[in-house]
């Protein structure tokens, strides 16, 4: 019953969390900047409410 709680924090966050990626089209730098948050604090928190899958991490493009 403790999700049925409006002062639930971690639902508030998996939500506000989930707004910003959102509005920033997954752009984890911009949505962390929203927030006011690092982007270290961003990728820990996708990875506590399981959000990777829908905003997965950049490609790293190799150099020749």
């Amino acid at each position: 019953m403790a999700n049925d709680n409006p002062f639930n924090v971690d639902k508030q966050l998996k939500r506000i969390t989930e707004a910003a990626l959102s509005h920033t089209g997954g752009n984890r730098t911009d949505a962390a900047d929203l927030m006011g948050i690092s982007v270290r604090t961003l990728r820990n928190w996708i990875n506590k409410f399981n959000l990777a899958r829908e905003y997965p991490p950049p490609r790293r493009v190799r150099r020749k």
